[in-house]
């Protein structure tokens, strides 16, 4: 990129601590304000997958609270080329919890074991889904049963914090 056209918008927003969605939003800024940003569909990028350690994806739900921001400054970009929809998955499977915890504490135990069923059901969809395509080694596939059942929650919190933090409505 032209040095002028970072200069013109200010450079990275420095908002972003972290490696996500920094470049998104430089994007979306230098296409608002500067002019179409050039694409190159001859152009390769290699990109290699480095080995992550046991439970990464947990860690990774922290950039999460970055969307927030994102959306933010860019929400009808945000919506049209990052997430289309909120993760309504995430938040039925919090949901589940929620109900079947406040019934099983409230003695409903069909109301408790009915949510209960769902969370399991809804959890086993989102594994089966990340196991799609995967290594389907006993320790991958106990990794993925594990990280399924806390990605909901962790994503669902780094969601919302960035969205009280970044005093925006984003779900």
């Amino acid at each position: 990129m032209r040095r002028r056209a970072l200069e013109r918008i200010g450079g990275f927003d420095e908002r972003f601590k972290r490696a996500w969605r920094e470049d998104s939003d430089l994007q979306f800024r230098l296409e608002q304000e500067v002019g179409p940003v050039g694409r190159a569909p001859q152009a390769v990028v290699v990109h290699p997958v480095r080995p992550a350690p046991w439970g990464s994806s947990l860690a990774a739900q922290a950039k999460v609270y970055f969307d927030a921001l994102l959306y933010k400054k860019h929400p009808r970009l945000y919506r049209a080329r990052i997430r289309r929809f909120p993760p309504w998955q995430y938040y039925a499977i919090g949901l589940a919890v929620i109900v079947a915890a406040v019934a099983a504490l409230a003695g409903a135990w069909r109301m408790a074991c009915a949510a209960a069923l769902l969370w399991f059901v809804l959890t086993a969809m989102l594994c089966r889904h990340r196991l799609r395509g995967a290594a389907l080694t006993p320790s991958h596939i106990a990794e993925m049963i594990v990280t399924s059942i806390l990605i909901p929650p962790l994503s669902l919190y780094w969601r919302l914090r960035g969205a009280v933090a970044f005093q925006t409505r984003f779900l």
